[in-house]
C-alpha cells in the first residue's frame, strides 16, 4: 500500500559517465536510474523512512576520477546531481534540504547547502506516518550552522524618521 508520493526535478552533470540516483526504502532499492540532463521523477512510497542518494561516482578506483580539474585546481567537469525541486504529496521542501545530513561514503556526514549530491551516499528522510508532520518539523528545525553567540537589535527610534534624508536632499538642492 502506498501512502505518499515523492516528486523530484533533477539535473544530472556528466564526467566520464552520468550520475546514478537511488531511492531506497526498507533497505531495498525501489528506484535506480542514470540521470542525464533534466529529469522528473514521481514515485509512490509507503509512509515510512526512505533515502535518496547517488552510487556511481569514482574517486580514483582503477585510476578514474569523476571530477576533472585544470592545472590551477579549478573543477572543469564533475559528476553530480542537482535537486531543482523535491516534494512529498505536492509540498515542496527543498529550501530546507540543507538541514538534513548527507551520509557520504567518501567523506562521512556532510551538509549540502546547494541541494547537490556530489558523493556516493544518501540523505535519510525519517518520515513516519504523516509526511506533512515531517515537513513541518523540518521547516521548524533550526539550522545547525546558526550563530547563537550574537544578537540583533534594530534602532527602533530611526524607524520612519527621515530627518537625515531631508538634510541630504537639502544639501543636494543647494549644490544644484
Amino acid at each position: 500500500m502506498y501512502d505518499m508520493q515523492l516528486q523530484m526535478k533533477l539535473c544530472g552533470f556528466y564526467c566520464n559517465s552520468w550520475p546514478r540516483l537511488t531511492v531506497k526504502q526498507d533497505n531495498k532499492t525501489i528506484y535506480e536510474k542514470v540521470i542525464t540532463n533534466q529529469h522528473s521523477l514521481e514515485l509512490d512510497l509507503e509512509n515510512k523512512p526512505f533515502s535518496i542518494g547517488m552510487k556511481n561516482k569514482r574517486f580514483g578506483l582503477d585510476n578514474v576520477w569523476d571530477t576533472h580539474v585544470d592545472a590551477d585546481g579549478n573543477i572543469i567537469a564533475d559528476k553530480y546531481i542537482k535537486i531543482k525541486r523535491i516534494s512529498l504529496d505536492d509540498v515542496e521542501f527543498e529550501k530546507n534540504l540543507h538541514k538534513l545530513s548527507y551520509q557520504s561514503k567518501e567523506h562521512g556526514v556532510i551538509l549540502s547547502h546547494d541541494k547537490t549530491i556530489r558523493f556516493n551516499g544518501y540523505w535519510q528522510f525519517d518520515v513516519d506516518n504523516n509526511p506533512y508532520d515531517w515537513i513541518i518539523d523540518l521547516n521548524n528545525r533550526s539550522d545547525s550552522n546558526e550563530r547563537t553567540d550574537v544578537s540583533y537589535f534594530s534602532n527602533y527610534e530611526s524607524h520612519s524618521n527621515y530627518d537625515d534624508h531631508h538634510k541630504i536632499i537639502a544639501e543636494i538642492r543647494e549644490m544644484i
